[in-house]
């Protein structure tokens, strides 16, 4: 490789050669991208590149500028950094950053860099490359202050503003570079970034393969790194992170000025992860029985947390990917509180501060059912919440007015939650208010559905408020409030109890007197003879089938006004279901409205609420933080898949997580998800025995369609089949019922 060139002023360009000029552009020379293509001696062949040209190095000035006044520039603030060296701001128990080989012409004297959040370090250059840093001795000054992340930010600038480089050099680089890392081996981290393969104006035809062929070959070097063999490397793919931050770019270049700053923050927000984590904040922890719930903030997406560990003072330990964790094996009316540590790559982090002090509590919530009661509509505003909800957004919303006098202090809500408009594929999320979202999902709506539905069952924030979060594309949320759960130990509300899943209307075939489609604005009642005297409420699965177009249903209590409110929305070509919770009158009858079209529908029962107030008969609810059990699509609690329909699939749900034993166990409040079904068919849940018939949810090949499901628990294990020849699960699951009272 040839010596660094002296930084003489450049002759000027003709401008008609070159196309458009560049857009103002920090201090730039020759040799910074000799610094980016020697990355590993191991790394992949290179062919030759195409037709190599002895290209030149002239300067394409700023558009702003004239040629000699800018060269004048240049040439002064590349003599000021030589002369500056190392910069250090002098910052005081923060990670320190040594930034190598990057121009800091703005970088150093912005006030941005005042800021102390970290304690910047610069190896200060024009012209600089791996060669020149390692003679001159400025990497030794970098490296004598002992730099947590040592970056090398080269080549992440836009070619198009510098000058243009020799093809003939490239063995050059990969020589520097090896001795580079070597150099930089006591350095706890190193973070590296490629190149963007934007091609410069002005390079056209032969010039133009030049180009590419050093990028690529460049960036093959780089991604080569033998982790092996170099541990302590972290190679940062530009492209993408830039498309992960586009608040960084201008212009679709990150060039100018204003954005210098911005891409030194870029690249030491992507080296945090080569660093112990931050240690977690805001830890905060409600009781429950035997147990309690635990949330925190979330650390940046760029320290990489691989997993959480919640401690409680009195020794108890979870793990845990999630911000939110339920700990289990906690003593009744004993106070504890809880610390948290962050784990990734690099270490564990310091201990959080400790939560406030809960102390669980014997005892289960029980059961009001309501009629249907409209708590969110995000198209006219109901809830607070007017428009949309866009990808990655999530709202609060307090729930407290739609219940009853005295009702505040709801544990947990039963609602059903509708989806509509949805602009592409997405999951929606409904949790506490004021905890860290959970990751787990409730409905999936996707485009092309006019309208999808999920019963959820949430425990409730202060106020009674509840979040609801979508992931992508944009989202109307509706929600209706169906019932909701006392405070554990209030024991006014009513005792639930599971049956085995039992078919109690089908309008294809009679069953429940009802031997026709539902035409539109038809209404149905019929008695849930099943139901023993004093029962409140049914919960019931609600399937549309044969639809000949869109149209909603709602359920509601016989002999009453039917309320401005929808279970299920049937829509042509598709069946559907959706777990509901139904009130029912003083006889146990309900009614059945289909708003529009044609539509057979099918009820099963699946468990019912005995009479408010009554002592036994029944088990009491726990909710939990939904937490997720088992995912046959990454082996999440041993299920793999995709499961076959040759045999039962049999779970066990006692002890799992924050679930007691089986014999505390009488009922699991679940989240089935369906995932990429071979063929169209439907799934069954049942606890024991014969398969029943019966259905939990129903899909068509490919798709991703969840339902809610109450499961009754036989010797803690449920079973589920589906007709598809192999089908993935995901079960989240929200709270449990105790044993029978």
């Amino acid at each position: 490789m040839s010596p660094p060139v002296a930084i003489t002023a450049p002759p000027r360009p003709k401008a008609p050669a070159f196309g458009r000029r560049a857009r103002p552009v920090i201090v730039v020379a020759a040799a910074i991208l000799a610094s980016i293509f020697g990355v590993a001696a191991t790394g992949p062949a290179v062919a030759a590149p195409p037709n190599p040209l002895p290209w030149t190095r002239t300067y394409i000035p700023d558009l702003l500028l004239e040629p000699e006044e800018y060269t004048a520039e240049v040439i002064a603030a590349c003599q000021q950094d030589h002369e500056r060296g190392v910069f250090d701001n002098g910052a005081t128990g923060k990670p320190r950053y040594g930034v190598v080989g990057d121009s800091v012409m703005n970088q150093t004297r912005a006030p941005a860099l005042a800021d102390t959040a970290y304690r910047w370090t610069y190896l200060t250059h024009c012209g600089e490359n791996f060669g020149t840093a390692q003679s001159s001795g400025r990497l030794g000054d970098v490296l004598a202050t002992n730099p947590d992340v040592l970056v090398g930010g080269f080549g992440t600038n836009n070619f198009s503003a510098f000058w243009q480089p020799d093809p003939g050099m490239y063995q050059g680089f990969v020589a520097n570079f090896n001795a580079f890392l070597s150099a930089s081996d006591a350095t706890p981290c190193r973070v590296l970034f490629n190149i963007s393969e934007r091609i410069a104006d002005y390079a056209t035809g032969e010039p133009r393969d030049t180009w590419l062929w050093l990028i690529r070959s460049a960036n093959a070097m780089i991604g080569s790194i033998n982790p092996a063999t170099h541990p302590k490397v972290t190679v940062i793919d530009w492209k993408t992170i830039t498309q992960q931050h586009p608040e960084y770019l201008v212009d679709d270049q990150h060039l100018t000025r204003a954005g210098t700053n911005a891409r030194i923050n870029l690249m030491l927000s992507s080296s945090r992860q080569c660093l112990t984590p931050d240690s977690p904040a805001n830890v905060h922890a409600i009781g429950g029985n035997g147990g309690a719930t635990v949330w925190w903030d979330a650390l940046p997406t760029e320290e990489r947390v691989t997993s959480y560990r919640v401690t409680s003072s009195l020794g108890h330990t979870v793990t845990t990917s999630q911000t939110t964790a339920n700990v289990p094996g906690l003593t009744n009316d004993t106070a504890v509180s809880f610390t948290v540590t962050a784990t990734n790559g690099a270490g564990t982090s310091v201990a959080s501060s400790p939560s406030e002090t809960v102390t669980p509590t014997a005892g289960g919530a029980r059961f009001h059912s309501l009629a249907p009661t409209r708590v969110i509509d995000t198209r006219n505003g109901t809830g607070g919440r007017l428009g949309p909800l866009g990808p990655k957004q999530s709202f609060q919303v307090s729930t407290a007015a739609a219940l009853p006098v005295g009702a505040g202090g709801a544990s947990a809500l039963v609602l059903n939650v509708t989806a509509t408009g949805q602009s592409a594929e997405s999951f929606v999320t409904v949790w506490p208010g004021g905890q860290s979202r959970p990751l787990t999902s409730n409905l999936n709506p996707k485009p092309g559905i006019a309208a999808v539905a999920a019963s959820v069952t949430t425990r409730t924030g202060p106020g009674g408020s509840i979040s609801l979060y979508n992931d992508s594309g944009t989202v109307h949320l509706i929600a209706d409030v169906v019932g909701w759960f006392d405070q554990p130990g209030t024991n006014s509300g009513a005792l639930f109890t599971a049956l085995p899943p039992t078919r109690v209307l089908d309008s294809r075939t009679g069953v429940g007197g009802k031997n026709s489609p539902f035409g539109t604005s038809a209404t149905h009642t019929f008695d849930l003879t099943a139901l023993p005297a004093g029962a409140t409420a049914a919960v019931v699965n609600l399937t549309a089938t044969n639809t000949t177009n869109n149209s909603f249903v709602t359920l509601f209590p016989a002999g009453t006004v039917r309320p401005v409110a929808s279970n299920l929305n049937p829509q042509s070509g598709l069946t559907r279901a959706n777990l509901t919770t139904v009130k029912v009158d003083a006889t146990g009858a309900i009614s059945v409205f289909n708003n529009s079209a044609a539509t057979h529908l099918l009820v099963d029962l699946v468990g019912y609420y005995g009479a408010e107030g009554a002592t036994s008969g029944g088990s009491e609810y726990f909710p939990i933080t939904p937490e997720r059990h088992y995912d046959s699509r990454d082996g999440t609690g041993g299920l793999t898949g995709p499961l076959p329909n040759t045999y039962d699939t049999v779970l066990v749900f006692a002890t799992r997580r924050s679930l007691p034993s089986g014999a505390l166990l009488s009922a699991v409040d679940l989240n089935l998800t369906v995932v990429q079904p071979s063929a169209g068919g439907h799934s069954t849940a049942w606890p024991s025995g014969s398969r029943p018939d019966t259905s939990v949810l129903n899909y068509q090949a490919g798709e991703v369609v969840p339902n809610r499901d109450i499961l009754g628990i036989a010797n803690g294990m449920g079973r589920f089949w589906s007709t598809a020849p192999s089908v993935h699960y995901v079960i989240d699951v929200a709270g449990w019922y105790g044993p029978v009272l």
